[in-house]
């Protein structure tokens, strides 16, 4: 599923997960191959516990 949003829209510059470890290692080892390939992009990771805090955190960050 990443493969094909990222083939449609490119690598995305922030990522909002949960605080699932499956998705943290997932999008580090995503981020370990964008560096090795030297694109120059990597992807922030940003974390909650509950992704209704996001809402939240939008509001402010943008």
């Amino acid at each position: 599923m990443f493969r094909r949003a990222k083939g449609n829209n490119g690598v995305p510059g922030r990522i909002f997960i949960d605080k699932s470890g499956v998705n943290l290692s997932g999008l580090e080892a995503v981020n370990v191959i964008l560096k090795f390939i030297g694109t120059g992009e990597i992807i922030k990771i940003l974390q909650a516990k509950y992704l209704n805090a996001f809402k939240q955190f939008a509001r402010f960050a943008a």
